[in-house]
């Protein structure tokens, strides 16, 4: 599962682009890099975009209930991004009402910011080509991104 996570807007917007087969074991290691990012922000709130536009599986709702991100006080919202298969929505779907997070689905990158300017609207928020990429996981120079 090619990965890569970076900051929107540092300490309050973490973007997560994920691309085909996601393990279980890759969803908990990307779940416990996740803490260490809310763990470091000084900020009370962080919120996540998921960008799950060339995302083809991802583990199942026992799997996704056992993540520590969705039970950390410092989550915001959490919005995905283009998840367009619709067995992956469900899961995301059931998971999160099942945790009672706070998710919304979209289709572009666009709606997700704008989601994010209504809710922080002293922040500049920029667009998805400005994103400070920190970490990249299997990600090859030929993943290129989905702008």
């Amino acid at each position: 599962m090619p990965v890569r996570v970076g900051w929107l807007v540092k300490d309050q917007i973490v973007v997560v682009e994920s691309r085909g087969y996601v393990t279980d074991e890759e969803f908990f290691e990307l779940d416990k890099r996740g803490v260490e990012y809310l763990n470091a922000s000084s900020q009370p709130k962080i919120h996540i975009i998921f960008d799950n536009r060339s995302l083809t599986h991802q583990p199942g709702f026992v799997t996704q209930t056992k993540a520590k991100v969705g039970k950390h006080e410092k989550l915001g919202m959490s919005i995905v991004v283009g998840a367009a298969n619709p067995f992956i929505k469900f899961v995301s779907s059931a998971t999160t009402q099942f945790l009672g997070l706070r998710l919304r689905f979209v289709d572009d990158m666009e709606v997700a910011r704008d989601i994010l300017e209504s809710m922080l609207p002293d922040t500049t928020i920029p667009g998805y080509d400005e994103v400070e990429w920190i970490e990249h996981i299997n990600w090859q120079p030929t993943d290129s991104p989905i702008n």
